[in-house]
């Protein structure tokens, strides 16, 4: 593994690598599906560690499952989808295929961050294309009835690149909403976001996706959250509503159209909202003129595109730098090899005291095998890291040309479809008179003078894009090159710095280690150091009393002990190093401590040292 290579959690066959946020369902997470013989991950995914309150109760766990399973059944694309549903330990993930996209909640605050605003008609086509999805997805029918989302936040919402719009977690709130514990933890997560009907522990129907829909455009265009507590007017809510860009149009009607969808979406009672969705939708596209979704999904990819190129660059380096991660092998266990069984903690006890000794013997040693460690690798790091940060410059300026071609092609081609579009409704128009030929001429004359503004407008905007990187890369690749220099005169001095300081610490050693190796009186000191080890002087056997012998009549063991003798010869400490009943233990323990030992040396002075001793016993 390279020295800039972190390592990433690994859940059942996939490698974690970045946090996205949060859902109804889960914590959602960039993941990679392994193979195991390259050690590496081939594709990207989007795993959801799904919320423990929905799997803790396995009735409420089964229901998700099913209707996750039945909308992916249902082959209804815009429908997110997990491909599996994995169990591991006691937790539960769904893994999806990963879009390059955002969450519309994403969307909403990046729009706030960079202050690209959702213009009016842009908020009522995302609202319409949402509700064209559900329509859709109303084609699915569970228990007789017509299926709806039922908990349309914006972060089950998503929004690709190319203008697309898709729903997560469909279909699966109705069937919960009377589920006390995921009432509870919804209320927690999205407070104002959740429909009154919700709240109220009613059943979720239909009408619950308009309010939130509603909910979604009030908070765009107003930038505010709506309210409302029982006993309010609900209708002056509206009356000095006010709006965070100018209305698109000086008619009243078009006011008066604004407030109707408001109260139509946000009426905390179901049936006094649009009837259905269908109506919603024709509410949209009669009154706001938003009519058909290949313009909405033309107008919503140029608006991902001025909100996101500038990112795309930076996370198409993550994600192949993801791909390009390589696994470390596993090591595996020699046959037969059989870890000792050892007491850990009586372990660790134990050689505390020869730890001390051993780490202050070794604050000699460490620092100077640091030093020339760092010595050695400074000129070769100065070299590699600059050869490193010329390649990543390349592949970025490479990738940054290649998104910024694909991105005016993918304009081009929409523009060029929408011109074609509009070009066939003037031509399917009939003309017969004279006038009519040329007010027909006139407006395809037009039409293509709309398409060359657009392109020109668009070739501006990249060109001036071009400049902006340019300089943006000249400036950096001169800072850079500052840091380098200035980085290569500290490593050079650092360098130098260095070598005198091995000097001075191969002298330091040389006199302190001298030092270091006098031991003291009443020192610990391991067994294998010792040049004098302790001999038994005095002391009996256990002996155990009736009652015991009765109790373990027929028994034979070989107990293995280990005890601590001091500088006198005193048996100070007793450990069992195999588990040993109490009353055992107890006599055991108190014998040893009676008996007598010459005392350990080392080079003639008196220390301390843990002997082991067996000790067999047969009743």
């Amino acid at each position: 593994m390279s020295e800039n290579q972190q390592e990433y959690k690994i859940v059942d066959n996939f490698l974690i690598f970045k946090e996205l946020g949060t859902d109804a369902l889960g914590v959602n997470y960039r993941a990679g599906e392994i193979n195991r013989e390259k050690r590496k991950a081939e594709q990207h995914y989007l795993v959801t560690e799904v919320h423990p309150f929905l799997y803790s109760n396995p009735t409420i766990w089964k229901r998700v499952s099913i209707l996750l399973e039945g909308v992916k059944k249902s082959n209804i694309p815009k429908l997110f989808s997990p491909d599996k549903i994995l169990r591991v330990e006691d937790k539960y993930y769904l893994a999806y295929p990963l879009l390059k996209s955002k969450t519309f909640e994403q969307v909403l605050e990046d729009s706030i961050k960079k202050d690209i605003p959702i213009n009016f008609d842009l908020a009522f086509s995302i609202a319409f294309a949402v509700a064209d999805l559900i329509d859709i997805g109303s084609s699915i029918v569970v228990s007789g009835e017509k299926s709806f989302h039922g908990f349309l936040t914006p972060d089950n919402i998503i929004i690709d690149y190319d203008g697309k719009v898709l729903l997560k977690n469909y279909g699966i709130f109705p069937y919960l909403s009377r589920e006390e514990e995921v009432v509870t933890e919804m209320e927690k997560k999205y407070g104002a976001w959740i429909a009154p009907e919700f709240l109220r522990r009613e059943k979720l129907v239909s009408q619950t996706d308009i309010y939130h829909l509603g909910y979604i455009t009030y908070r765009i265009l107003t930038g505010k959250y709506f309210s409302f507590t029982p006993g309010e007017d609900f209708d002056s809510k509206f009356a000095n509503i006010s709006f965070t860009q100018h209305i698109p149009s000086s008619d009243k009607e078009y006011l008066t159209n604004i407030l109707t969808f408001f109260k139509k979406s946000l009426n905390p009672v179901p049936s006094q909202r649009f009837a259905n969705i269908k109506e919603f939708k024709d509410f949209i596209s009669n009154k706001f003129s938003i009519e058909e979704l290949s313009s909405v999904t033309f107008n919503l990819a140029y608006f991902m595109n001025s909100l996101y190129l500038e990112s795309l660059e930076e996370e198409n380096e993550e994600l192949a730098q993801e791909l390009a991660y390589t696994l470390p092998e596993e090591k595996k266990k020699k046959e037969g090899e059989e870890a000792p069984k050892t007491d850990d903690h009586l372990v660790e006890e134990i050689l505390t005291g020869l730890d001390e000794q051993k780490k202050s013997r070794a604050k000699f040693y460490i620092p100077l095998v640091i030093l020339l460690v760092v010595v050695l690798a400074v000129s070769g790091y100065i070299i590699i890291t600059q050869q490193k940060q010329v390649k990543k410059q390349e592949e970025q300026q490479i990738k940054t040309a290649q998104d910024m071609r694909r991105s005016m092609e993918k304009f081009k081609q929409d523009l060029e479809a929408e011109y074609q579009r509009r070009l066939k409704t003037i031509e399917e128009k009939a003309a017969t008179t004279e006038d009519e030929k040329k007010s027909q001429e006139d407006e395809i004359k037009k039409l293509r003078e709309w398409q060359k503004e657009e392109t020109r407008k668009a070739l501006e905007k990249q060109r001036m894009e071009e400049e902006r990187l340019k300089k943006l890369k000249e400036a950096e690749e001169e800072r850079k090159r500052k840091e380098a220099e200035l980085e290569k005169q500290k490593k050079m001095e650092e360098q130098k710095r260095l070598e005198q300081e091995i000097k001075k610490k191969q002298e330091e050693q040389r006199k302190e280690l001298v030092e270091e190796q006098k031991v003291m009186e009443g020192q610990l000191v391991s067994l294998l150091e010792i040049t004098e080890r302790p001999k038994k002087v005095k002391g009996k056997n256990p002996v155990f009393s009736p009652l015991l012998r009765k109790k373990y009549r027929g028994t034979k063991m070989n107990l293995r002990t280990i005890i601590l003798i001091d500088e006198n010869g005193v048996v100070t400490n007793v450990r069992m190093l195999e588990k040993t009943s109490d009353d055992l233990k107890s006599v055991i323990t108190r014998t040893f401590k009676r008996w007598k030992y010459s005392p350990a040396k080392k080079d003639g002075v008196k220390v301390k040292v843990w002997l082991p001793v067996e000790i067999k016993i047969s009743f």
